[in-house]
Protein backbone atom coordinates (compact mmCIF):
# COMPACT_ATOMS: atom_id res chain seq x y z
CA UNK A 1 0.00 0.00 0.00
CA UNK A 2 1.32 3.41 -0.92
CA UNK A 3 1.58 6.16 1.65
CA UNK A 4 -0.37 9.41 1.69
CA UNK A 5 1.78 12.54 1.57
CA UNK A 6 1.09 16.00 2.90
CA UNK A 7 1.51 18.96 0.48
CA UNK A 8 5.05 19.77 1.68
CA UNK A 9 6.20 16.20 1.13
CA UNK A 10 4.65 16.22 -2.34
CA UNK A 11 6.38 19.49 -3.22
CA UNK A 12 9.71 18.12 -1.96
CA UNK A 13 9.41 14.96 -4.07
CA UNK A 14 8.38 16.94 -7.17
CA UNK A 15 11.41 19.21 -6.81
CA UNK A 16 13.68 16.22 -6.22
CA UNK A 17 12.38 14.52 -9.36
CA UNK A 18 12.72 17.58 -11.60
CA UNK A 19 16.26 18.27 -10.34
CA UNK A 20 17.42 14.78 -11.36
CA UNK A 21 16.73 14.26 -15.09
CA UNK A 22 18.61 10.92 -15.18
CA UNK A 23 15.90 9.09 -13.20
CA UNK A 24 12.74 7.77 -14.83
CA UNK A 25 9.39 8.59 -13.24
CA UNK A 26 8.59 4.93 -12.60
CA UNK A 27 11.87 4.17 -10.81
CA UNK A 28 11.65 7.41 -8.82
CA UNK A 29 8.13 6.57 -7.64
CA UNK A 30 9.13 3.02 -6.72
CA UNK A 31 12.13 4.26 -4.73
CA UNK A 32 9.95 6.72 -2.80
CA UNK A 33 7.00 4.32 -2.38
CA UNK A 34 4.64 6.57 -4.36
CA UNK A 35 1.95 5.28 -6.69
CA UNK A 36 2.21 6.06 -10.41
CA UNK A 37 -1.45 5.33 -11.09
CA UNK A 38 -3.93 8.20 -10.95
CA UNK A 39 -5.93 8.55 -7.75
CA UNK A 40 -9.09 9.23 -9.70
CA UNK A 41 -9.17 7.13 -12.90
CA UNK A 42 -12.33 8.82 -14.16
CA UNK A 43 -10.49 12.17 -14.21
CA UNK A 44 -7.70 10.78 -16.39
CA UNK A 45 -10.30 9.44 -18.83
CA UNK A 46 -11.90 12.89 -19.14
CA UNK A 47 -8.56 14.60 -19.79
CA UNK A 48 -7.10 12.00 -22.16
Amino acid sequence: MKKHLNPLEKEFLIRQYFNNPDVSLKSFCEANNVSTSPSFPEVSIVFS
